[in-house]
């Protein structure tokens, strides 16, 4: 099972989809500070080192 909440995938999506920061907080109406938090937090789950990890670990495993 996905170790990410929904939010967590939702921004990762987004980052996936070569969005910033900014852009991923309007769409979700979010503020850009936890967008921040939630992919910060989506790095730590797991073990990714920056975006381009993170991005290509979800999509292995199916999550985005």
């Amino acid at each position: 099972p996905c170790p990410l909440s929904v939010r967590e995938v939702d921004a990762l999506r987004g980052l996936s989809e070569g969005k910033v920061y900014k852009q991923i907080a309007r769409e979700l109406s979010l503020s850009v500070s936890t967008i921040r938090t939630h992919l910060h937090n989506v790095y730590r789950k797991i073990g990714a080192v920056d975006r381009a990890q993170a991005v290509l670990m979800a999509r292995d495993r199916g999550w985005i």
